[in-house]
């Protein structure tokens, strides 16, 4: 597994440039929606919302949001697993990933809502309870041609016949995530001016961390068998087995 990991990374980096454009996007909406709503104070000030998860345009732009990642999303997983580089998705996929992301941004709102009102150990609970659910209905729902309800399915299937797999991806995923708050946190909360440059590097790092994930993700996918049939991987029939590590 660990080789096919290594190849994927190596090989599919250029891949990198979607994560890259999906950050940029979501910065610009918060951007723009901080503006509008008469929130901008200060570049400073919104670096300091964008770092701590609080995302402005949750309320006014969700679906708007949900179409254009669900779009960028599609793209992005169909380079990583297949190599092809297009802003081309089939409207469907994309229909099918937006429905998917607005439906958990409702919850990751309520989770946030939760955790502002001191309530954030129940918001983490309710969040690693949901991540069987979620690790990898996305993959699902663009490898396979399939909608949310059955993407959801897959994703819980895959994690119950790896499950030492999927905790470990979910707590490494966790401690990065972990270390790269406590770097960052002080250039944020402490220093009286914060750069634009500061927040590139911030959300670069994200887009690191996510290509990382992914790729562990994608390779674990591909390699569950989900039915008697086989596995995740559609042309994993046509192919000898690899050898493990």
């Amino acid at each position: 597994m660990w080789r096919d990991v290594r190849t994927l990374l190596a090989r599919r980096q250029p891949a990198l440039g979607y994560l890259v454009a999906i950050a940029a996007v979501g910065a610009a909406l918060d951007l723009a929606a901080a503006a509008l709503r008469h929130q901008f104070h200060s570049f400073s000030a919104f670096s300091r919302v964008e770092f701590d998860n609080v995302v402005l345009w949750r309320a006014i732009a969700s679906p708007l949001v949900a179409l254009v990642t669900g779009w960028l999303r599609a793209c992005y997983l169909d380079a990583l697993a297949e190599g092809r580089y297009s802003l081309r998705a089939p409207r469907r996929t994309i229909l099918r990933l937006s429905v998917y992301f607005l439906a958990f941004q409702v919850i990751w709102t309520a989770l946030f809502g939760l955790a502002d009102n001191g309530q954030g150990g129940l918001a983490l609970l309710i969040q690693l309870a949901l991540t069987p659910f979620t690790l990898f209905s996305d993959f699902a729902i663009v490898l396979d041609d399939v909608g949310p309800v059955e993407g959801v399915r897959r994703s819980l299937r895959v994690c119950r016949a790896r499950p030492r797999e999927s905790i470990f991806v979910v707590v490494a995923l966790l401690l990065l995530v972990a270390i790269t708050l406590v770097a960052f946190t002080n250039g944020f909360t402490d220093a009286s001016h914060v750069q634009p440059s500061y927040l590139v590097a911030r959300l670069l790092v994200g887009v690191l961390i996510d290509f990382l994930s992914d790729v562990v993700l994608l390779t674990l996918y591909r390699a569950t068998p989900l039915s008697a049939g086989g596995s995740a991987d559609p042309s994993a029939a046509s192919r000898p087995p690899a050898p493990s590590d």
